[in-house]
């Protein structure tokens, strides 16, 4: 562990702060009720992930052989589909049969491990994308639920990178097609030249987001973006406590993703704090502002030079989308800053197999909304169910 990282544990410490809401996900699962597994996976390119595996809800203790894959957001993790007990989608879905499994994805706080690289030290653990995501850990991730479970094909639900990361596996590997029954994407994030968010405008004008990020002190000096002792991460997680301040960081996080001071309410806050951020690679981050500032929806831009390495073209080339023929369904939110209406019609009507395009415009969902509204259980989750329902 760096100096840095070191003194912000101190000061992280100092800050002696209720630690109720950062329990891990292993504790907070197993204290309502369910049973958990913990399952790790080593990918192609030797990251090890864990997976979180709840086999049935609280009460029906046999499996029904509908087997779903939950995938959290950049700087989140599996507790994002946890946060709420009895009205998360997670314990909803094992409540409802279903053989829950939600993946942590390469560097976040779950899944910082490799087979001969220490994140803490070397800088190429770092080297990746949400394309690497798509390419490695959701395969991995979905043939050994394959092999565990014993069936054929597995439900998807993705939030966010989670969406970005499957139209990646799906349009480079569409082999893996065959392997989902069917997909539910919430905030689809793959267009984002009409994203509203502050943060993506202006990244999109500064360009190189990796400097900046460091300049800022939210890249670790390897290249892990706001880890679980950025500074940021620790003055959220001590300061977003009693009633004012948990106003503040409210509004902190609605000009990011969408003002809607009804669906997150103040005392949200600190659930959602003290789980996120979770850490991830500075190179996501970069991936997307790429994606703001070309209006595509293609692999990594390594720059003209290194592209033609890569590619042997100048400019990376665009992910296919029509070569994903899983049955998808896209939710989206008419106040969501990220995921912009527009963006994501043009996004559902270059899919293989578009299904239905839900917008929920009353209430005006953000970003968040989806796993954290006050209506997300009924809305949001109730809506999932009947599109795994009809597969």
């Amino acid at each position: 562990m760096s100096r840095f990282h070191i003194l912000l544990f101190f000061l992280c410490a100092a800050a002696a702060r209720d630690t109720e809401y950062e329990r891990p996900v292993e504790e907070t699962v197993r204290r309502e009720g369910y049973p958990l597994e913990i399952h790790n996976v080593t990918t192609e390119d030797g990251y090890i992930l864990t997976l979180h595996r709840i086999p049935h809800g609280k009460t029906n203790t046999t499996t029904s052989g509908k087997v779903v894959l939950l995938v959290h957001a950049l700087l989140c993790s599996s507790s994002f589909w946890l946060l709420f007990p009895g009205k998360s989608l997670g314990y909803i879905l094992a409540d409802a049969g279903y053989d829950v499994w939600l993946i942590n994805t390469r560097g976040n706080s779950y899944s910082r491990r490799h087979t001969s690289l220490n994140p803490d030290k070397d800088e190429a653990f770092w080297d990746f994308s949400w394309h690497e995501v798509g390419v490695y850990d959701l395969p991995a991730t979905i043939d050994h639920m394959l092999e565990k479970t014993n069936v054929s094909s597995v439900y998807f639900c993705g939030h966010s990178q989670g969406t970005t990361a499957f139209y990646v596996l799906t349009s480079i590997r569409p082999e893996y097609n065959s392997k989902v029954r069917v997909q539910v994407s919430l905030g689809p994030t793959a267009f984002l030249s009409n994203s509203i968010s502050p943060v993506v405008r202006i990244a999109s004008l500064l360009g190189h987001t990796g400097f900046y990020s460091r300049l800022l002190l939210l890249d670790s000096g390897l290249g892990e973006f706001l880890s679980r002792y950025s500074w940021v991460s620790v003055l959220g997680k001590a300061v977003c406590r009693g009633t004012l301040m948990e106003i503040v960081c409210e509004t902190v996080i609605f000009v990011l993703i969408g003002f809607n001071d009804f669906e997150i309410s103040p005392s949200s806050m600190p659930v959602i704090i003290g789980q996120a951020p979770a850490g991830a690679s500075t190179r996501q981050e970069t991936h997307y502002v790429q994606l703001a500032r070309s209006g595509n929806f293609r692999q990594y831009d390594y720059g003209a030079d290194r592209n033609l390495q890569v590619y042997d073209r100048i400019t990376p080339p665009d992910y296919n989308l029509s070569m994903i023929t899983v049955p998808g369904y896209s939710v989206h939110g008419s106040n969501d800053w990220i995921a912009d209406v527009k963006d994501v019609e043009k996004l559902h009507s270059l899919l293989g197999n578009p299904k239905e395009r839900y917008l929920v415009s009353d209430p005006p969902y953000n970003h968040l909304d989806y796993l954290c509204g006050r209506s997300a259980a009924r809305i949001i989750n109730t809506k999932i169910l009947e599109y795994f329902e009809e597969y």
